[in-house]
């Protein structure tokens, strides 16, 4: 279902302005860490054709897996047959409206909280990251947010030096790994045969020449005594990049000059060994040749091993898959980097398969036209945030009737079923929503019956999720990578332990609109 929304909107459980129900194309077409657009063909005589407008909000599903998504129009076509073209980015590019001004960050979670700190209007973007990595993040003058996240020497995805973006409305997730391998293997030349393929050597090398340059003393350092470090690669020409590591090795602190008597430089051992783990963390960059496999499942739909195009409609983007080129004798892994989902036959038009590129697109600042400016008000501090969150489980759970209830059995020869399973199709291997309750658990995933599990509670106790939002929470030891608070309270005594509750009763509940009547 594709809808139309005012461009103010923020929640997208209603029509909107209407359903368009009358649309001739809709693709959504996502790349690993870039583009994330939608393009429309739509008839002028056709239902709610009149709510088209530049600035407004087309919500549609993005892929056979995810939410549905708010993708906010920036071009209309004049018509043309009576039809015209509507172009619309994500919404996550009103980003690049958003402009910071200069700040220092040390970790992921502490460039989050400057991105709300110091944006120069208010933010209704929520950020979350499973990275730990620590840096030195160093803006020294305003940027618009969206290349702050990637795309530019300095961005957060650079200081972390890996990283994939999920955009979910207003949700910004970087995580370690967007995708997972599904066990899904393509053979080239054996069982597709209509795919365009195409293979690059130009981003091998065969080593690397690290260096530090500081330039305001005019001091270099180089590795002695060599220059070059392999990278493992062989090729009939030596091909050898070099590796500016000024900007990631900086003077411990404290260092003072004066009494040191010279300006600080890492020592050609502290080069070599952050040249070495450095190698290690980007070589995929440059020792595996640019692999691209463009599978078009509109034209494989008739082929005799289609099967294999129906397996690839299960692969999400960032998942890897097995690609196997028998008559090379190559057995690669490659990522699915981009992908072109039908939003009208709620199947992939075609997926990419590759090796990813390290950062984000340029595009995040290239502004494809004005967008129209949205004032909301900022939601900050506990109370709000978890106000919000019961308001949206209890919009998301009573209104979340349908889909099909199933008592599974996994043994066909046996009496007695063992798991319920709660799905948004009734065919477990067409299904992608899917709860599933049995002896060991409850787990739900949004991507079938097998998995993965990305919330579950399990009989070994344990509790996984994204996300947990509590309004009181008791635990002996609590572990985490970091921790945000707005007070931390040592003296902890049973009457404080019950004022705090009460007042968690008092203010966080508004007991005037709780329903207690049982129908």
């Amino acid at each position: 279902m594709i809808r139309i929304f005012d461009g103010g909107a923020r929640t997208f459980e209603t029509n909107g302005l209407g359903v368009l129900s009358n649309a001739l194309s809709c693709v959504v077409t996502e790349k690993r860490n870039s583009e994330f657009e939608l393009e429309m063909t739509y008839p002028i005589d056709g239902l709610h054709y009149s709510e088209l407008a530049l600035g407004r909000l087309i919500v549609a599903k993005p892929n056979p897996f995810g939410n549905p998504q708010a993708f906010r129009i920036y071009s209309i076509s004049k018509p043309l047959n009576g039809i015209v073209t509507v172009n619309a980015e994500h919404i996550s590019y009103d980003l690049i409206g958003v402009v910071v001004s200069p700040f220092t960050a040390s970790c992921v979670s502490d460039t989050f909280d400057s991105f709300k700190l110091f944006a120069t209007v208010p933010l209704s973007f929520n950020f979350h990251s499973d990275k730990n990595t620590t840096f030195n993040m160093v803006v020294k003058q305003p940027r618009n947010l969206r290349s702050l996240l990637g795309g530019e020497e300095g961005s957060l995805l650079d200081m972390c030096g890996s990283g994939e973006y999920t955009f979910d409305n207003f949700d910004v997730y970087l995580n370690s790994s967007r995708g997972s391998d599904r066990g899904v293997t393509i053979r080239y030349g054996k069982n597709l045969t209509d795919v365009e393929q195409a293979e690059s050597n130009t981003n091998l090398y065969t080593h690397i020449y690290p260096y530090w340059y500081d330039a305001q003393n005019e001091v270099l350092v180089t590795l002695s005594p060599t220059k070059l470090l392999p990278t493992g690669i062989t090729l009939t020409t030596n091909r050898v990049r070099e590796v500016d590591c000024s900007s990631y090795l900086k003077a411990p602190e404290g260092y003072n000059e004066t009494k040191e008597g010279r300006s600080w430089r890492p020592t050609t051992d502290e080069l070599k060994d952050f040249a070495l783990s450095y190698l290690e963390t980007r070589k995929s960059d440059w020792i595996t040749p640019d692999v691209s496999i463009k599978v078009s499942f509109c034209q494989l739909n008739q082929a005799k091993e289609y099967e294999t195009a129906a397996i690839l409609q299960t692969v999400n983007l960032c998942d890897w898959v097995t690609v196997q080129y028998l008559k090379l004798g190559i057995d690669i892994k490659a990522q699915c980097i981009a992908t072109v989902y039908n939003c009208l036959t709620d199947k992939y038009d075609s997926l990419v398969l590759g090796r990813p590129t390290s950062n984000l697109s340029t595009s995040f600042d290239n502004v494809r036209g004005t967008i129209a400016e949205v004032l909301t008000k900022s939601i900050t501090g506990v109370k709000s945030e978890f106000r919000e969150s019961i308001d949206q489980a209890t919009s998301l759970i009573t209104g979340g009737l349908g889909g099909n209830v199933i008592i599974h059995g996994s043994d066909p020869n046996s009496k007695y079923p063992d798991e319920i399973l709660i799905m948004d199709t009734d065919d477990i291997h067409t299904a992608k929503k899917v709860w599933r309750w049995n002896k060991m658990g409850l787990g739900y995933s949004s991507t079938g019956y097998d998995g993965p599990y990305g919330l579950a509670m399990t009989a070994d106790g344990s509790i996984v999720a994204d996300r947990i939002t509590s309004g009181y929470l008791s635990s002996e030891v609590i572990r985490a990578g970091s921790i945000k608070t707005t007070h931390i309270s040592a003296d902890y005594t049973d009457a404080q332990d019950k004022k705090w509750k009460d007042e968690l009763d008092e203010h966080y509940y508004d007991k005037s609109s709780v329903d207690l009547s049982l129908s």
